[in-house]
């Protein structure tokens, strides 16, 4: 009814359920009223789009275990205690993380997320009836202390990726293993070093460590138990402190810090570029105060900004205020000031220097101009090519890199429409192959 738009009345609704003329009548007025709005015709259905079959005979149902909460999945109980007990975990590391006067903030949040990732891979596989127990190479189950053991957060994430991947195309599942396998790598390291304040080393890491963690929850469990639900907007601080007194904290620290900063940076300089630029292992942060139109709107305080809707002119728009207002960069981080120092004309003149004057277009040619540099541009997303393009401020000219002028000579020695292409593409809004990745 609701997908024909059409009402229906109390004795339609008691003929198809079966049920007694009391009983559609109580349903009527109790259990159904989210999704049977009542009109001069009848009632009208709506709001089953928000709801699954499941749930909803489980609202209809006479088993008062059933309609307490409906929208809850059900699980076999060993299933729902793992799920319980990886949510405790997530929620108490966010919560411990967030807390301004704990000293042991990161550290701690490992502990309770690995504690949150294996426990939750567990689930999976008791769900999916999965031996998840570790054995030893005669093939025997290994014992601890007389139990049998189990599969720790990396091992489990390994089958759990050959098991499940397929389902996953939001997520880079190869990124957030290599994400929790780093973080497990960066507990080894600080847990047998006395210093602190590694918080500003591992933020990143620890941010997409908890997305992808709520990524795999929701997937595999739904929505009902996204974690998300249970938190609000932190209060961020900003970290304005003078050169001096960074460095006497440093000083204070001692050798130590250093120590663990060159260790995770070496970690994080063993992993392939692809996956270090992939947000499901480190999500960097940048603060940009949000202008709203009008200041008395209940707009969100703070939001995430889901890049992936956005057209490649606001996503350079957001490139260029991250870079205008950060101040340091990571180790593997690129400069792209260093990289871009070419302007239009200068891209222009080293094309035409290759390939002269004009360079096929359809069936005829046409003339190398700034015009179709930027069309390039627009159509395959160089924007977001550090070593590409540059722009020092949001009115500033665009810079280019060296990288561009020879990726785009050997895409036309392959492809001598390459040029035709991406300015029917820029007419058409069309969006084209980026260049690889830095």
């Amino acid at each position: 009814m609701q997908d024909e738009h059409r009402p229906f009345t109390r004795e339609e609704l008691q003929a198809e359920s079966g049920r007694s003329q009391s009983t559609a009548k109580a349903n009527l007025s109790k259990k159904l009223t989210k999704y049977a709005r009542r009109t001069d015709n009848g009632y009208v259905a709506e709001n089953l789009d928000d709801v699954d079959e499941e749930s909803f005979a489980r609202t209809c149902s006479q088993i008062s275990s059933n309609t307490d909460d409906p929208l809850r999945p059900r699980f076999e109980i060993h299933t729902e205690t793992l799920i319980t007990k990886s949510r405790d975990a997530a929620l108490a590391a966010v919560q411990v993380f967030n807390n301004p006067t704990a000293t042991f903030r990161t550290e701690s949040y490992i502990v309770l997320m690995v504690i949150a990732y294996t426990s939750l891979f567990h689930a999976v596989f008791e769900r999916d009836h999965i031996d998840y127990r570790e054995y030893k190479q005669d093939g025997t189950v290994r014992m601890v202390g007389g139990e049998e053991a189990l599969m720790d957060a990396s091992a489990g994430f390994s089958k759990f990726g050959d098991l499940c991947g397929g389902k996953y195309t939001r997520l880079n599942l190869d990124a957030a293993r290599h994400n929790l396998n780093w973080i497990l790598k960066a507990r080894h390291i600080i847990e047998h070093r006395g210093t602190q304040h590694v918080d500003e080393l591992l933020g990143s890491e620890c941010q997409s460590l908890l997305l992808n963690y709520e990524e795999i929850l929701v997937t595999e469990f739904g929505a009902y138990h996204a974690i998300n639900c249970s938190l609000c907007f932190p209060l961020l601080l900003s970290s304005r402190r003078s050169p001096k007194l960074l460095e006497a904290i440093r000083r204070r620290q001692g050798a130590d810090y250093d120590l663990v900063k060159d260790r995770l940076i070496s970690l994080r300089n063993e992993l392939p570029d692809e996956i270090v630029g992939d947000p499901a292992f480190r999500f960097p942060i940048f603060l940009i105060p949000v202008i709203g139109r009008n200041r008395r709107t209940a707009d969100k305080a703070l939001e995430v900004l889901d890049t992936d809707g956005l057209s490649a002119e606001d996503l350079a728009d957001v490139e260029r205020l991250i870079l205008a207002i950060k101040h340091k960069t990571s180790t593997l981080m690129i400069n792209p000031s260093e990289y871009c120092r070419l302007w239009e004309m200068n891209v222009v003149d080293k094309l035409k220097a290759e390939l002269g004057n004009q360079v096929v277009s359809g069936d005829s040619t046409i003339a190398i101009t700034n015009a179709l540099i930027r069309d390039v541009v627009t159509a395959h997303d160089v924007h977001q090519r550090s070593k590409m393009y540059y722009r020092s401020l949001p009115d500033a000219r665009a810079q280019y890199g060296q990288a561009f002028v020879d990726w785009m000579l050997t895409e036309y020695k392959g492809d001598d429409q390459f040029f035709h292409k991406a300015r029917e593409a820029r007419r058409n809004s069309v969006k084209l192959t980026p260049p690889p990745l830095d």
